[in-house]
Formats: structure tokens, sequence, C-alpha cells
């Protein structure tokens, strides 16, 4: 049996990266002479259309110059040192692959991930996850700070065990998951990882 595989979502669980979303909106809305309210639902619909490339090229340079001024969480790096020497690590991200790679190498850990799973794979966290499933080919665990991505995954029946970080207070975070459904682990801090992938 192959060492078991743990993907991390990268802006909000290992870092932050201050893109400058609503600017962006408004260069994007021009670009395409429509309103953008959410890329999310965006990059969705334009999905398989060369307007997808041109949008993720558009925000792409925004995430890259963003990366100088991003910052990396103080337990990520120790946490993904020691899961490192146990676990196949794969980073999963609705950023761009450059962007994605630029910000772990700004870090110091882009040695410590075996691949990344961006924008350029999927439109969103079920595509990307159905990815990272054909790739990995065994049991992944998914961690992820965005709920209602991790809530899509599950409702996509791959398989993972999704983990979501909730930085909230713990009744807060109890609710949110009750009201969407979540099944999955709930944890506070990336330190908490470690502990409950040992646990099976």
């Amino acid at each position: 049996m192959g060492r078991r595989a743990v993907a991390f979502d990268l802006d909000g669980t290992l870092l932050t990266l201050p893109v400058p979303w609503t600017e962006l909106k408004l260069k994007v809305s021009k670009a395409l002479s429509r309103p953008v309210y959410s890329f999310r639902d965006l990059f969705r619909e334009l999905w398989g259309t060369e307007d997808y490339w041109t949008v993720s090229s558009m925000v792409e340079e925004a995430e890259v110059e963003a990366v100088s001024g991003s910052a990396m969480f103080s337990e990520a790096k120790t946490v993904l040192g020691g899961l490192a020497t146990r676990f196949d690590i794969y980073l999963i991200t609705l950023q761009s692959r450059r962007a994605a790679d630029a910000a772990l190498r700004f870090h110091g850990i882009r040695r410590l991930f075996r691949g990344l799973i961006t924008r350029e794979d999927g439109p969103d966290r079920p595509s990307q996850a159905r990815v990272l499933v054909r790739r990995v080919g065994r049991a992944v665990s998914l961690v992820d700070d965005h709920l209602d991505q991790l809530v899509e995954v599950q409702a996509a029946g791959l398989g993972l065990r999704e983990i979501w970080v909730c930085r909230e207070g713990s009744i807060d975070c109890v609710r949110r998951a009750e009201r969407l459904g979540f099944r999955g682990d709930v944890v506070r801090s990336l330190r908490e990882v470690p502990l409950l992938l040992s646990g099976g």
C-alpha cells in the first residue's frame, strides 16, 4: 500500500494572497462588456471558451503581483514539513499555476508539494478534485478553508476525506457546518491536521 495523500487549498488555508478583487472585477467587467459579480461563477460559465483563458490571464497578473505581499499562516511551514515525511502533499487551488508556484517558492515550501492542481485543470473545486483523484489514484484528504467548496466536493461523491479549517469561534463553526450539511472534519488550526490524519 502506497503512502496516503493530502491536498491543501492555497489562499486562506496556507497563506493570504492580497489580490485587489474589487478593482479586478471592474477591469474584467470592462473587458467583457458585462458586469462581473463573482469570479467563481464566471469561471464556471466560461470554462471551455477562449474568454476563460483571457480572463484567467488577467486575474493571473494580479495574483502574481500579490505574491510579494502574501503572508503565510505561522504554523503552515512546520505542519507541511512534518506531513511531507509521511504523506504525498498536493496543492489544489483556484489560483493559476504560475501564481501558485510563485507563492510556494516565495515562502520556501514548493519542494514539499508533489503536484499542483490549479485553475488550468478546472474552473471549480469539484472538477479539480476529480483531477486530483485521477492523478493520485488512492485515498486523499482535502484541507480547505472554503466550506462551500468542500460541500460541493462532498456532493460530487468523489470519496475524499474533507477537512474544513474554520478559524472562527467553535460554536460558529459548528453552526455553519450544520447549516450547509457538511459531514467532514472541522479543525480550528492547521496544527490539528497531522493528528487528525494520524488517527485514520
